[in-house]
């Protein structure tokens, strides 16, 4: 159990579609069902889960069945053998109309409607994040990847070339249009936008960025991973190449571990 900081966002929903039942099922893996939850699970994993249920009811009849207690007891535990590869965070519109939020071996469905407020109180953590946990650091203390020399000449090109006004605000809502409002793509590319493109591509991207956020005075922070050093990576190369060419010394950093696929 853990001990919570700080509750970053909170809002309520309603009943779901499938809240009070459970369920197992058989089919391509094993799945569990309860309420909007699926697990799914390979036989292997399956029969370890059954024999730690097992344990845990005789653990739980000896403690005389409470409902609560004051101080934590482990009913069972088990060592689970290789999961399936379901190493992905996914959101899917179905045909009915509905939503299924994937996280690993887990799929919550949920309402459009649901889908909303779930979203925005992902927005309001992230923005509670960067208040609670922004500060100023060293642009000299921060460690990037060598693309940033790069994008800084596109910037110095950009800057020094005399772009055609008319053409560069049809290539920014064009941009825009493809990659969504770039004042809020503090991460970089959205999820799954390829990154191995054509350079033109990434200079148009570069560009409109840039333009976004000097015309708009965005400050939000950047985020950054401590590694294990405790040194720190920046994660987002475009954003972070445009705060070095503008020539500040220090910028607004979020400091948070590295993702858990995350390869220094």
């Amino acid at each position: 159990m853990g001990k919570i900081r700080s509750v970053l966002a909170e809002k309520e929903i309603g009943k779901g579609f499938y809240s009070d039942t459970a369920r197992l099922e058989i089919n391509e893996a094993i799945h569990l069902h309860v309420n909007e939850n699926r697990f799914v699970w390979t036989k292997e994993t399956f029969l370890k889960m059954v024999e730690m249920f097992k344990e845990a009811e005789v653990a739980y009849y000896k403690l005389g069945c409470p409902e609560k207690t004051s101080d934590m007891h482990l009913l069972a535990g088990a060592d689970l053998p290789k999961q399936l590869s379901h190493n992905r965070i996914a959101v899917e519109e179905q045909k009915d109309g509905k939503c299924h939020i994937h996280v690993k071996d887990l799929r919550i469905h949920i309402g459009m409607g649901d889908l909303y407020v779930f979203c925005e109180t992902f927005e309001n953590a992230w923005l509670s994040m960067c208040m609670d946990h922004s500060e100023v650091v060293d642009i000299k203390d921060l460690k990037y990847h060598p693309v940033v020399d790069e994008y800084t000449e596109w910037l110095k090109e950009y800057k020094d070339t005399s772009e055609n006004w008319r053409y560069l605000k049809r290539m920014i809502t064009k941009i825009k249009s493809a990659v969504g409002k770039f004042s809020e793509r503090n991460l970089g590319f959205p999820e799954g936008y390829p990154v191995s493109v054509d350079p033109k591509i990434q200079r148009k991207y570069l560009y409109a960025l840039y333009k976004d956020i000097t015309e708009n005075d965005i400050q939000s922070p950047i985020v950054c991973y401590r590694l294990k050093d405790d040194s720190l990576q920046v994660v987002n190369s475009h954003r972070f190449a445009i705060e070095k060419f503008s020539g500040v010394n220090s910028i607004n950093v979020v400091i948070t571990q590295a993702e858990s696929n995350w390869k220094e």
